[in-house]
């Protein structure tokens, strides 16, 4: 390496003073801004994403990432002025595999106010508190007509577990640096992301990178050498005694092995907030949320993810619930605009029939869901504008 410095200095003056420096400086990053111009492939749209298709199918618009390390965030498509869009937010409690909230919702709607509907669904795995916010502030900047946001009463309680997502910052990192959240951005932001947020910007290879990832490893697998199995070996079950995932480490830690060992304890302390005592961070992004939702002008509907009716059967449980729709409550109080409503009862309570579940928030079927969700948003759209009435996939007036 010495003897290239050598080289470069005695042919062409480089290193040898400050303004050679910056030269070097300059041509290198002119260079890499060329190369991941020339060489991106198109800029990343949803349609790149392989999301697991509706079942039966459905035109939803599924425009969140699959994995975290995909930079390019929510990429919902250009705004329709000739139909109407709604954005729907939450994790796999609204799309899990071939289920899907939203879909059985556009099986029944057509269309609002004579324009047909369009839904983008922002649905992650393991979405926190902070990654609704995200996914709120992305879909105001699309022009959404409206908005319906599932708030998960896991995370509304406490500060134990607000983020899943982190790669959403680098998409939009002015997020956490406004007023009302700057006091968290220090906590949740690291130099890195806006150095990930500023490399996205100017250089679409790295908006693309997801793509073009998955574009070389399917060209390249010819040079993979190994023989990989068609199928894949379950996962160990572990030992018993260790926790299986961050949440249960985080149980393990504050509240002892009894809060692994029965559902109802586990579920309870999940509720209240791990090692929490009060209201925190996770209480203060909804109040945020709230006030995201009023700003953007348009109707935004909260509702918390329903549960398997026999999960309130434990008492426990029960009154666990209770408290977080009191703290809710209270938020409701907040609104003071007519667009935008936060149902604070568990849907769970209210649905006079509730759909199958196969564990605690996710269903077998989703079919009774989407009735529900017209009986709720309908009513709450025209409500805020008359003109804004549904229309069923036939053509008739839904009340």
């Amino acid at each position: 390496m010495n003897r290239v410095i050598d080289w470069l200095v005695e042919r062409l003056g480089v290193f040898a003073t400050r303004s050679s420096l910056l030269r070097v400086v300059a041509w290198t990053i002119g260079f890499v801004l060329l190369i991941g111009t020339v060489a991106a492939p198109h800029l990343p749209v949803y349609t790149d994403r392989d999301t697991p298709a509706d079942e039966p199918p459905s035109q939803v618009r599924y425009v969140a990432p699959l994995v975290e390390a995909d930079l390019a965030g929510f990429l919902p498509p250009a705004h329709d002025s000739n139909g109407f869009t709604v954005a729907w937010i939450g994790g796999s409690e609204v799309k899990l595999r071939g289920v899907s909230v939203p879909s059985e919702f556009a099986a029944r709607v057509g269309a609002v106010g004579g324009k047909p509907l369009h839904i983008d669904t922002y649905s992650l795995l393991a979405m926190r508190i902070i990654d609704v916010y995200m996914a709120m502030r992305a879909a105001i900047d699309s022009d959404a007509d409206a908005i319906v946001v599932v708030i998960n009463p896991v995370a509304t309680w406490g500060d134990w577990d607000v983020q899943q997502w982190p790669s959403l910052e680098v998409t939009d990192p002015a997020a956490l640096w406004t007023r009302r959240t700057l006091g968290w951005a220090a906590t949740l932001t690291s130099p890195a992301d806006i150095s990930w947020a500023a490399l996205r910007a100017a250089v679409p290879t790295v908006a693309a990178q997801q793509r073009a990832y998955e574009l070389l490893d399917a060209r390249l697998q010819w040079l993979d050498p190994l023989d990989r199995p068609t199928a894949v070996a379950p996962p160990s079950p572990g030992h018993p005694g260790l926790p299986h995932d961050p949440t249960d480490f985080w149980l393990l830690h504050d509240r002892g092995g009894a809060a692994l060992a029965d559902f109802s304890a586990r579920f309870q302390y999940l509720l209240d907030g791990i090692g929490a005592d009060s209201a925190g961070l996770a209480d203060g992004v909804i109040s945020v949320l709230i006030d995201e939702a009023e700003a953007s002008g348009k109707p935004v509907y909260f509702y918390i993810t329903p549960v398997g009716p026999e999960v309130l059967d434990h008492p426990s449980i029960d009154a666990a619930m209770a408290r977080v729709e009191h703290r809710l409550a209270q938020h409701q109080r907040e609104i003071t605009t007519p667009a935008v409503r936060l149902q604070p009862i568990s849907l769970t309570r209210t649905m006079p029939e509730l759909p199958p579940f196969f564990d605690v928030v996710h269903m077998v079927d989703a079919a009774l869901m989407g009735d529900a969700m017209v009986r709720e948003l309908c009513p709450f759209w025209s409500s805020v504008d008359p003109a804004l009435t549904c229309s069923s996939t036939s053509g008739a007036p839904i009340p």
